[in-house]
């Protein structure tokens, strides 16, 4: 996925396409539980939290799925970020992936 470039104070809905790393097929996300995280690059704390009740769901049998950033989430300071989607399946065994990562640079917003 390329970078997502963003004013201070923009909201956005970030759509996430989750395919299988080796066949490229779309996995079916039915029944999975997300979340999305996003820290300043090479900063431990989180500053963007969502949680699997915030994402939108109409495409998960098809691997895809959708969270909406709010003008508030990207009120940060300028600079890199890097935004995570993680996915647990359920099931035996049970199995947490993560998605490539997402590069979010957050611009100043101009007046």
């Amino acid at each position: 996925m390329a970078d997502l470039v963003l004013k201070q104070g923009e909201a956005k809905t970030i759509t996430f396409t989750v395919t299988d790393a080796d066949t490229g097929s779309a996995i079916d996300l039915t029944g999975c539980t997300l979340a999305f995280a996003m820290r300043l690059q090479n900063i431990v704390a989180v500053v963007v939290s969502k949680v699997d009740g915030d994402f939108g769901r109409a495409g998960e049998a098809t691997g895809v799925v959708t969270i909406f950033l709010t003008g508030t989430d990207t009120t940060q300071t300028p600079g890199n970020y890097v935004g995570e989607l993680k996915i647990l399946f359920t099931g035996s065994p049970v199995a947490v992936d993560k998605s490539v990562d997402l590069d979010i640079i957050i611009q100043r917003a101009t007046s």
